[in-house]
């Protein structure tokens, strides 16, 4: 999660790329919500939380700057 919220940030076209992931019947909502809610581990929980948690920011930021 670390190295794919980093590329994003780096290049923002990559966010695009993920955003349109699509494997068989598992969407990326399905990734999400699988790292986020249903993972057992709180640490991977807890590392999804922080990377979206990062790119909002990040991306927030870059469309008030535009404004």
């Amino acid at each position: 999660m670390t190295i794919w919220v980093g590329s994003s940030l780096y290049k923002p076209e990559l966010f695009n790329d993920f955003l349109a992931f699509k494997s068989g019947e598992s969407t990326v909502e399905d990734l999400i919500l699988s790292g986020l809610i249903y993972c057992r581990e709180d640490k991977i929980r807890q590392d999804f939380y922080q990377g979206i948690l990062a790119l909002a920011k990040s991306f927030g930021s870059e469309k008030s700057q535009q404004a």
